[in-house]
């Protein structure tokens, strides 16, 4: 029991001890170095401890081995944390010519400890390497070469410890740039390539990286280098080319200053100023030959522009009318439009441009030759309302002239509800030689009767119009015509017949006066080509009968065209023989009876024929009419005395 009592006071006494020492300020201060002997059960304290570790030579790498008596188990364990031996490093050569000289860094460490060495290039490039420390402590790195010119350092630390240490090292050496051509000059769109020449100086072998200044002042412009970084051998050059790819878009200009140069490490070294000149898109264009017989000559335009562009020709033909047309340049920058004909008479302009630079030349000209005569037959037409007048134009080349021609009229619009059209309507004349088109007015049926003249054909090619003599065309009336036949007939018995000729499926009208004055509309239809008839129809009257025709389309009217109804009749009245009564006393006789005489065998019209109304006597004929007969009727006084009986249907 005393035994585990004591080993308990010890421990706490330990952890107690431990805490202090690693804790309390007064023994967190820094080790004040001291020399001094350690004697086998002298009496130390933790500070001397960490002094005379403090004070061991870095070569020697075997742990402070200190034996206390009764001394904790965890307290040992400190001790070894303490004083294990702090990282160390030197540098062999502390100087050599880059990418030429070996260097290596060699130190102690904690045993079997990694070592790192994390260094920072001239340029202030930083990186780590690392080894791992043998048995005894011991590492080492290298041998290696430097890459850049310039001071390098190494942060050794070793990894199990903590404890670090820095050691420098100088890269010697130089290298000289120069760069060919001084100048280029291109066109937008081009390229301008220089090469640049790094050579080695003092023994340098190592990579320069290439780069260059000022050349963004170029529009649209990029830049690379080829190879990106360069090699230098020792004492050997090496070579790169700097590449300026232009755009189309380009400005022309000169740009200068253009500053190529090298870096290696900390040093960087640069040439002389290149500069590049970016000259017009150099657009240019020429048209042979200059004039030519339309539709027979060939022409070309050729021309330079800026290369695998497009370059647009924008036609403007002696009409006006424009038209685009586009041809690519070729990868040299040549072009050619053509061969090809021109289709009109007259000047014609292309506007070249250069659709990559944007560059316009003032336009070309070319003139197309030629000539052409217009006739037309025949020099006049007479149509009807509603008919059509054709006339032949003839377009005969002349000069060898071979194109097309359009052909048009003047002045058939004041013909008043017409159409005209052309057959057809572009005529393609050959050299020498004529072609022809039909010219066709349409009247209608209200077209207004009369001549139309000055009616103009004609024939248009580019600027040039020609025309024929005019022409001209009559429009006549609706031709209304009629006759009677025949133009007398006994009444009842005689068939008349009306005919004539009127506008074309158009109404025409009869108006009849019978001879008692009656007054009668009748109505037929003209057929498509205008011919009508009325009747055959008898008269119901006897006497001079009148019609007044009328076209309903174009309301024209003819005068009265007449014939006459033929016939007559006797009338008799029969009375009773016997005394006639006395005065003042009422007749018991019958009226007389009058019988209506026909001499001419008057009939009932006939069915057929127009309808005329008939007119029944309005009463009694005059007594100078009648004549009684011998014989007369007795009336019974019981029975009304009927009325006469009248005699046949008519007048």
């Amino acid at each position: 029991m005393i035994n585990i009592a004591r080993l308990c006071v010890r421990r706490i006494l330990a952890v107690f001890f431990f805490f202090v020492v690693l804790v309390h300020p007064q023994y967190s201060q820094s080790v004040v170095p001291v020399n001094q002997q350690l004697f086998q059960g002298q009496a130390i304290s933790v500070r001397t401890l960490q002094s005379i570790a403090s004070q061991r030579p870095n070569t020697q790498s075997s742990p402070l081995v200190v034996e206390l008596a009764n001394a904790p188990f965890f307290f040992d364990i400190w001790l070894a944390s303490v004083f294990s031996p702090a990282v160390t490093g030197s540098v062999s050569p502390s100087s050599g010519t880059v990418g030429v000289t070996n260097f290596t860094i060699s130190g102690s460490a904690t045993p079997n400890a990694q070592v790192r060495c994390t260094e920072t290039a001239p340029d202030g490039t930083v990186a780590p390497f690392s080894v791992n420390a043998n048995s005894s402590g011991f590492y080492s790195f290298g041998p290696f070469k430097l890459a850049k010119i310039g001071l390098h350092t190494c942060r050794l630390r070793d990894m199990s410890n903590g404890t670090e240490t820095t050691v420098p090292y100088t890269g010697t050496g130089d290298f000289g740039i120069s760069r060919t051509p001084s100048s280029r000059t291109i066109n937008p769109g081009q390229q301008a390539v220089f090469t640049a020449t790094f050579t080695s100086a003092l023994g340098f072998a190592g990579t320069v990286t290439p780069s260059a200044l000022n050349w963004s002042n170029i529009p649209g412009a990029t830049a690379s280098w080829s190879p990106a970084t360069v090699n230098v051998p020792s004492n050997g050059p090496a070579t790169a080319n700097f590449t300026i790819q232009t755009s189309a878009t380009t400005t022309p200009g000169t740009y200068g200053n253009i500053i190529l140069r090298g870096t290696n490490g900390a040093i960087t070294k640069a040439a002389s100023a290149v500069s590049v000149t970016v000259s017009g898109p150099q657009l240019t264009g020429s048209v042979s030959p200059s004039s030519g017989t339309v539709g027979v000559t060939n022409f070309t335009i050729t021309g330079t522009a800026t290369p695998n562009a497009q370059v647009r020709c924008t036609e403007t033909a002696p009409d006006g009318t424009v038209a685009p047309f586009s041809v690519n340049a070729s990868s040299s920058g040549s072009y050619t439009f053509g061969p090809f004909t021109l289709r009109q008479i007259g000047q014609h302009s292309c506007v070249l441009r250069d659709m990559s630079s944007g560059q316009e030349l003032s336009p070309i000209t070319y003139t197309g030759t030629g000539d052409f005569n217009v006739t037309v037959s025949p020099s006049s037409r007479t149509v009807t309302q509603g008919g059509q007048a054709v006339f032949t134009a003839t377009f005969t080349s002349a000069l060898g002239f071979a194109g097309t021609v359009t052909p048009s009229a003047l002045n058939w619009s004041n013909i008043p509800g017409a159409t005209a059209s052309w057959s057809p309507a572009t005529v393609n004349v050959p050299s020498n030689g004529p072609a022809t088109a039909n010219f066709t007015i349409q009247t209608s049926a209200t077209t207004t009767p009369g001549t139309y003249g000055n009616i103009i054909l004609r024939g248009t090619n580019g600027a040039i119009t020609k025309a024929a003599s005019a022409v001209s065309v009559t429009v006549s009336g609706p031709q209304l015509t009629g006759s009677v036949s025949p133009s007398s007939g006994t009444v009842g018995v005689t068939n008349f017949t009306i005919t004539g000729t009127a506008t074309p499926n158009a109404q025409v009208r009869c108006t009849e006066t019978a001879p008692d004055g009656t007054v009668a509309p009748f109505s037929v239809n003209a057929s498509s080509s205008g011919s009508y008839t009325f009747g055959p129809f008898t008269l119901r009257q006897i006497g001079q009968h009148s019609c007044v025709l009328r076209d309903m389309s174009s309301g024209q009217e003819l005068s009265p065209i007449t014939y006459t109804g033929t016939g007559d009749f006797n009338v008799t009245v029969a009375r009773r023989h016997g005394r006639s009564p006395k005065a003042g006393k009422r007749s018991s006789q019958r009226p007389s009876r009058v019988h209506w005489a026909s001499p001419a065998r008057l009939r009932r019209p006939l069915s057929t024929g127009p309808t005329f109304p008939v007119r029944r006597p309005r009463g009694l004929l005059p007594r100078s009419m009648c004549r009684r007969t011998d014989r007369q009727q007795r009336t019974s006084p019981s029975r009304p005395r009927r009325p006469l009986r009248p005699g046949p249907t008519g007048t």
